[in-house]
């Protein structure tokens, strides 16, 4: 499951006539510069609100999100901050009890930063792996199991609740970030 979130130049039309009258060269260091900081700025705050409103720990957010950088070569500068991973069991989420044992007894687990209660789950060892893994009887038959899982990191990422807030930051952080560079790069 991957969700992505893309930083392009189309919304600056205030900036349009000051970048014009650049030089091609500078302009396009200045708008690939500017997208790569509020992109960076955005990749942080992606994953502040992610582990915020989710439960992950801010590692396990970190290493899902992908930033790719805008090219000054590029006719088009664009950054993309990209979410990748799949559902996490609940035994990530704060397990009560804390030691899982195989065969012992799940009680519940805090994804999305709010407490489960699981009455009828426990604890098995995958064959291959052996992680311990919270399951629940899906059906009749000694092998119909289903793995409890909490949310996924792509799935969170493209939700209004993160996506709203970051979209706001950028179009107030892009123009901001462009006039700085754009002061920067012609002073020289």
């Amino acid at each position: 499951m991957a969700a992505g979130l893309a930083l392009d130049t189309r919304e600056l039309t205030d900036l349009q006539i000051h970048m014009e009258t650049a030089a091609r060269g500078i302009r396009d260091k200045v708008l690939a510069r500017s997208i790569n900081k509020v992109a960076g700025k955005a990749r942080t705050s992606a994953k502040r609100l992610i582990a915020q409103e989710s439960g992950f720990k801010s590692s396990t957010v970190h290493k899902a999100l992908t930033l790719r950088r805008a090219s000054a070569s590029s006719p088009m500068p664009e950054a993309t901050i990209t979410a990748s991973g799949r559902y996490r069991t609940v035994k990530h989420f704060k397990p009560r009890p804390a030691l899982l044992e195989a065969g012992g007894r799940f009680r519940g687990a805090s994804p999305w930063r709010a407490s489960r209660t699981y009455k009828s789950a426990f604890v098995i060892r995958a064959k291959g792996s052996g992680e311990l893994i919270p399951v629940v009887r899906a059906g009749k038959g000694r092998n119909n199991l289903k793995p409890l899982s909490g949310p996924s990191i792509g799935k969170e990422a493209s939700r209004e609740y993160i996506q709203g807030p970051l979209m706001a930051q950028i179009r107030r952080d892009l123009p901001q970030e462009t006039k700085r560079y754009a002061t920067y790069l012609l002073s020289k």
